[in-house]
């Protein structure tokens, strides 16, 4: 299943009513990874009035998360929120920091700077498409070579390691939506095979 994720890290500012909104997006492939960067966020910003975020993990099974971090109740994670779900990306982390300037923004102004912050952080980190892939080893004798490479080329997959011993052993990278068939051709194909 092909699935957008953002590019790479992204840091973007703008100043609204005098408070100071620095958006952050960030590629991350699990919770804990994300919750690592905004603990860094929190230790590098430490002054800051509010550190707001959100993350998104899938697709296949879901998984997010949002949070105000002390801004009224539905005006900072959730549009936050929104600006992921909007570029329709997983796999990131976008947080948003706050310096407040001393004028009030209201609910309204609060959701449209925090959800302008992070979509912008969004745009600037770039979007890609990506296929899931799965890593395969397997090892065959020198005779089955041939055909092994013929199936490895057949399926697009691509070979990451290679050795040569009394056996050869090969690494592969395979899109996850061929797996399952190239493993089960290829064991038809030749007992000799062995896949782990």
């Amino acid at each position: 299943m092909i699935y957008k994720t953002i590019k790479k890290k992204a840091v973007v500012e703008q100043t609204i009513k005098k408070s100071k909104f620095i958006g952050i997006a960030m590629p991350s492939r699990s919770k804990e990874e994300a919750l690592a960067f905004i603990e860094g966020l929190k230790g590098e910003y430490k002054d800051a009035s509010h550190i707001v975020y959100a993350y998104r993990f899938g697709p296949e099974k879901e998984e997010f998360y949002f949070t105000d971090n002390g801004e009224p109740s539905g005006s900072a994670g959730k549009p936050v929120f929104t600006a992921i779900t909007g570029a329709d990306v997983f796999n990131c982390v976008v947080a948003v920091v706050r310096y407040f300037g001393g004028i009030k923004l209201g609910v309204g102004g609060l959701i449209r700077a925090y959800f302008s912050t992070a979509k912008a952080a969004i745009e600037s980190a770039g979007i890609i498409e990506v296929t899931p892939t799965k890593i395969l080893t397997l090892e065959f004798p020198y005779e089955a070579s041939r055909l092994v490479m013929y199936y490895v080329h057949e399926f697009s997959a691509e070979a990451i390691e290679t050795h040569y011993e009394e056996v050869v052993k090969m690494k592969l990278r395979i899109n996850e939506d061929k797996y399952q068939e190239f493993m089960n051709v290829l064991s038809k194909k030749s007992h000799l095979v062995r896949f782990s």
